[in-house]
């Protein structure tokens, strides 16, 4: 799109100098310019229209709510239980407007629906604070989640995707900060919070174009959102088998953004993807050395079921029917998500395997080699990939596992220092010959371009 935007501008710069030095009449230029105008791209443009018309919306709310508390509590009550629903009429009635007279503009859809969710939690907060309703923030959070619900399927409005989900953050902090306190009451939350993200799920899905693999920044939108809330909910929710779930759901978000997005141009238009392959190396540094996986391997390995309660036997039930659907669907119909990594999608299984080995060896050295030999071997894997296909990042991403890895590994590990010097410097020469295969690649490129010049 930025390249488009260069062009268009580049032509019209030319048109207009050609113009003024008469080499095209006036008619010709204005016509000329009219036919580039029309290929151009408005994408951004659009963009720039929602994101100023949310802001507008927010300004609004604040502006609106700062009014509304002057001299409030100074108004006899009837008049505060009328003024308190005045913000989610007013609200209501530009979201009717969205509706009815344009219902094809996503600058009034979006806007309307963020200032009809922001007046609705304004208008509940006065209605509680006016007739002093009991109940706690959870409480109120739960109830305008409810209400927003609605706004996702009616006009599906996705901006206010983002405040919903965060919204359910309450829900999250109310069982880490006051399950101590409150015990089995904050159990509940957890309830609430998995069946608002259910109700959300639905909206997402159909925003996705189905049939093909790149998708809108809208939808790009929503998965950094979704992933962030989804991975801590899973955090503070699941009871065993930790690094399992974590390797498992990364999995899924891997390869459903295989499936969706994995034509956008960027990087950062494929989230899951970059996403979860981050989490998974990740998490597989943190467990590399002997301490961090006596630690995991420890307490949550599978093969200590005889020390389970009945929540962790229900994670992990659990978590092999989320596998299983996983990994069905992708036996299934493998074609449908391209060309994928399989260390990332087999790394659940590799931890499981080395899960099972820990029952049968007592050295550690052995578990360790095995992971650190994983890693290094992805990262090496995804620098040739790179090379091959002319993706820097994707160089320069192994790279980086590879230095990670190995300067972990030079300060935790028990060898002499001789026996560090000669693989470092084993390693350094790889790099270097990396570098020259490199350096070849770009003076390739170069001579070529010099030669179509």
């Amino acid at each position: 799109m930025e390249r488009n935007a260069l062009l268009t501008n580049t032509l019209l710069n030319f048109i207009k100098k050609i113009e003024t030095k008469n080499i095209v009449s006036a008619d010709t230029g204005i016509k000329i310019r009219s036919f580039i105008r029309r290929n151009e791209d408005p994408s951004y443009w659009q963009i720039f229209l929602v994101i100023s018309a949310l802001f507008g919306a927010l300004f609004a709310s604040a502006g609106i709510g700062a009014i509304f508390s002057e001299n409030w509590n100074d108004m006899p009550e009837h008049l505060q239980g009328f003024f308190s629903i005045i913000p989610m009429l007013v609200a209501g009635y530009f979201y009717y407007l969205a509706l009815t007279k344009h219902k094809d503009s996503k600058v009034w859809i979006e806007a309307s629906s963020l200032f009809l969710m922001l007046m609705t939690g304004l208008s509940m907060a006065l209605v509680s604070q006016t007739y002093e309703i009991e109940g706690d923030i959870f409480k109120f959070c739960k109830v305008w989640l409810a209400l927003t619900v609605p706004l996702f399927y009616v006009a599906r409005a996705s901006v206010i995707s983002g405040f919903y989900l965060i919204l359910t953050l309450p829900l999250l902090v109310d069982v880490l900060v006051f399950g101590g306190f409150r015990g089995g009451e904050t159990e509940s939350e957890l309830y609430w919070f998995w069946l608002y993200i259910l109700a959300f799920i639905p909206h997402f899905y159909l925003a996705l174009d189905k049939k093909s693999t790149k998708q809108s920044i809208r939808i790009v939108y929503m998965s950094y959102v979704f992933f962030a809330i989804l991975t801590l909910g899973l955090i503070v929710t699941v009871k065993s088998n930790y690094i399992l779930w974590a390797l498992t759901a990364a999995v899924g978000f891997y390869l459903f953004g295989r499936q969706f997005m994995r034509d956008n141009m960027y990087m950062a238009m494929r989230p899951f993807s970059w996403l979860s392959q981050l989490g998974i190396v990740a998490l597989l540094i943190a467990i590399s050395n002997k301490l961090s996986m006596i630690i995991a391997f420890g307490s949550d390995s599978f093969m200590h079921m005889d020390r389970w309660e009945g929540e962790e036997w229900y994670y992990f039930l659990l978590l092999l029917v989320v596998m299983g659907g996983i990994y069905y669907n992708f036996f299934r119909a493998k074609e449908k998500f391209g060309e994928v990594n399989y260390l990332i999608v087999f790394a659940p299984f590799f931890v499981i395997f080395c899960m099972l080995f820990d029952d049968f060896i007592d050295s550690w050295w052995w578990m360790s080699l095995f992971i650190n030999f994983y890693i290094l071997y992805f990262g090496i894997t995804t620098m040739i990939h790179g090379s091959s296909s002319g993706k820097v990042v994707k160089v320069f991403a192994g790279l980086l596992v590879v230095a990670i890895l190995l300067g972990i590994r030079y300060f935790d590990t028990d060898l002499g220092y001789i026996a560090k010097g000669i693989v470092f410097l084993m390693v350094g020469g790889m790099f270097f010959v990396i570098n020259l295969l490199v350096k070849d690649k770009v003076e390739d490129i170069e001579r070529h371009k010099k030669l179509a010049e």
